[in-house]
């Protein structure tokens, strides 16, 4: 197995590939592509976990179901957490 880079990993199985719309005040609408994983929790408990990317062709290969673990940055804006890629970085 390869050594493992610093930072913050997320460890799920793969859902899918899907935008997210939404439309801001002034009537211009955003994309922005997202990868879904399905994260089990110990005590049973399932969630599903939204990670944004730039690139959803690099998660073309994997397949439903699939463990799959992504290096993720994460952020806080206001009393919501959300999770990028690599690929997102500015």
């Amino acid at each position: 197995m390869s050594e493992m880079k610093q930072g913050f990993y997320v460890v799920g199985l793969f859902d899918r590939v899907f935008q997210k719309r939404r439309r801001r005040d002034d009537g211009t609408e955003t994309v922005s592509d997202h990868v879904g994983l399905l994260i089990r929790g110990e005590e049973g408990g399932t969630q599903v976990l939204s990670v944004r990317t730039k690139n959803p062709a690099l998660y073309s290969a994997y397949k439903r179901d699939q463990l799959v673990q992504i290096k993720v940055e994460v952020g806080a804006y206001k009393d919501y957490v959300f999770y990028q890629d690599e690929t997102c970085r500015r």
